[in-house]
């Protein structure tokens, strides 16, 4: 985002002009990933008067649950390295869990001066969903003079869903076969974050050429493409083959 990048170039001697300061100034941070962690702790190193961050979800347990077991990754309670920094700076840990921004408050000279806020619950809905239910007279308004949006990837474009009529799955992700990047529509492919969530840029590079490969192998009846891993088959008309050419 601008903020972190302009201040990078900034410290590095790259960029002269002027960016986007924290110092003194009462700063909420909306979203609670590793970019808001950075927004975090850039507030800090510039001397912010105080540093709050808004997420949506609840705060996670200190241990894994019973539908988080080994081996998936370990959904808890963690204290990143901005958080640390604040909670010594200023005495407490900067998140406030649950909290959805409402409303940004200004004044007349169009300077933020706050965020009207409600508290938020997470139930699952008829469809097996998690759905969020705003909590009734659980209005609060933080003082702000700069908020930092750092919001994560909530999934694929509605809009696109809905004009194409795709099927999406349980996490609001465009739906595909088992094993493959087939979509409800025929010759309609998803890959990478669109289809399972955010993750890692290899992944999407991954994903993009596995997607590829099926395509062409769904258009020709056969592909010389490379498999997962780097294989290539020997005269493949199967997605599943695993014969390894020498």
């Amino acid at each position: 985002m601008d903020f972190l990048e302009k201040n990078q170039k900034k410290q590095l001697g790259y960029l002269d002009d002027d960016v986007t300061d924290a110092r003194d100034k009462n700063v909420i941070v909306i979203g609670g990933g590793d970019t808001g962690v950075d927004c975090v702790a850039t507030c800090v190193r510039q001397n912010a008067r105080k540093i709050t961050t808004f997420e949506l979800l609840n705060e996670p347990p200190k241990n894994r649950t019973d539908v988080n077991p080994w081996p998936q990754w370990p959904r808890v309670f963690r204290i990143e390295y901005g958080h640390e920094e604040v909670a010594i700076k200023y005495g407490k840990d900067p998140r406030q869990y649950n909290t959805l921004s409402k409303e940004f408050l200004g004044d007349d000279q169009g300077n933020i001066t706050g965020i009207r806020t409600v508290k938020v619950d997470w139930a699952k809905d008829v469809s097996g969903r998690w759905a969020m239910v705003e909590i009734p007279d659980s209005e609060y308004i933080y003082k702000a003079d700069l908020v930092l949006i750092a919001l994560g990837f909530t999934g694929p474009s509605k809009t696109l869903a809905k004009e194409l009529a795709l099927k999406m799955d349980m996490r609001s992700n465009f739906s595909t076969e088992r094993k493959s990047f087939n979509t409800n529509l025929e010759n309609v492919y998803a890959a990478g974050d669109c289809r399972f969530g955010q993750s890692l840029v290899v992944t999407a590079i991954a994903e993009g050429r596995q997607a590829a490969r099926q395509i062409d192998l769904d258009l020709m009846g056969t592909t010389s493409l490379a498999g997962r891993g780097g294989v290539i088959m020997n005269n493949v008309n199967d997605s599943h083959a695993n014969t390894r050419s020498e």
